[in-house]
């Protein structure tokens, strides 16, 4: 049930980075109403993880995995604050959120299948 609720929190918190990545990459600022209302999702869906992954039991083999979910988010989120701020949105920023997407995406993955080993290891023990 963790993994289930924790996977969805980190698809809400992908999802939400990618809304505010459209909005930059059509030079909407994040300076606009809609601007701020989709960074304050992205948090909220930060939080969210957080809140999950804090009260769930995370077996040890997944710890490593997540704190990797836990730095990527840290990551879209500090390459954000120029959003925020309304700046423009350069290539080479760009090219730093991709890659910190795709960090995200490896570390999730990364969860997904440490709590998939745990869990055999669980079940044969």
């Amino acid at each position: 049930m963790w993994l289930a609720e924790l996977d969805r929190a980190i698809g809400a918190a992908l999802t939400s980075f990618q809304a505010v990545l459209a909005l930059w990459q059509s030079n909407t600022g994040g300076s606009t109403d809609l601007g701020a209302r989709v960074m304050q999702t992205f948090q909220e869906q930060r939080v969210a993880v957080a809140q999950v992954s804090n009260r769930s039991h995370i077996p040890p083999l997944a710890e490593e995995a997540l704190g990797k979910v836990d730095a990527a988010l840290d990551r879209l989120a500090g390459e954000l604050i120029p959003f925020s701020q309304g700046d423009a949105l350069d290539h080479d920023r760009e090219r730093l959120l991709f890659r910190a997407e795709r960090e995200l995406t490896a570390a999730r993955s990364e969860l997904l299948l440490a709590a998939a080993r745990a869990s055999g290891a669980h079940a044969r023990g």
